[in-house]
């Protein structure tokens, strides 16, 4: 089965005391379901800026970015 890697980002860690990660969980659950994909959800930016893109030079992204270059995500795979 292909996975889906769930990513979530905030900008700041207050705003885990929100509603924000079990949204983007909940919408990250559907569509591996509707896709029938096995759910990684280990990819997590609380704190990181994507503004002028940090997200994707530091922390988790940046490092999914490079497992992607690296060609160690299985094909079909399917990220959001």
């Amino acid at each position: 089965m292909a996975l889906a890697f769930s990513y979530m980002r905030m900008s700041r860690p207050e705003q885990i005391k929100g509603d924000s990660l079990r949204r983007q969980l909940e919408a990250s659950r559907e569509y591996a379901i509707k896709h029938g994909l096995t759910l990684n959800e280990t990819m997590q930016d609380i704190g990181v800026s994507a503004f002028r893109g940090k997200n994707r030079t530091e922390g988790t992204l940046a490092a999914f970015l490079d497992l992607i270059r690296e060609e160690d995500i299985p094909p079909g795979s399917a990220a959001g």
